[in-house]
């Protein structure tokens, strides 16, 4: 057979697999999300980030795979409150159940 009808036959049976499995991917993640948020609980989260309170720190975001950098100033119920340091008369609030990593920002040695 030629290349051109092995392309025309298999390419769309090829993406609609690929779509699928990506549809599947965003759904396992979905209950991933909630199963977890389930067994955490919201104040055991809140409780561990209150000792950044005062830090500089990198916060990824799970839901858009973004990074919030800044000073934590607190956390109130399910939020954290982000001061950066370009925008620093408009705090930026982050759900804490989106929260996928925060770690402390290393301040470089003045020389």
């Amino acid at each position: 057979m030629e290349p051109e009808i092995w392309i025309c036959c298999f390419l769309p049976i090829f993406l609609a697999i690929a779509i699928a499995w990506m549809q599947q991917r965003q759904e396992y993640e979905f209950r991933m999300l909630k199963l977890w948020r389930k067994r955490k609980g919201k104040t055991i989260m809140s409780e561990s980030l209150k000792r950044f309170i005062g830090k500089e720190c990198s916060i990824t975001v799970m839901s858009l795979g973004a990074t919030v950098t800044g000073v934590v100033e607190a956390v109130e119920d399910n939020w954290l409150v982000v001061r950066g340091k370009k925008t620093p008369d408009q705090p930026e609030m982050v759900n804490v159940e989106f929260v996928s990593r925060i770690c402390e920002c290393k301040k470089k040695k003045a020389a």
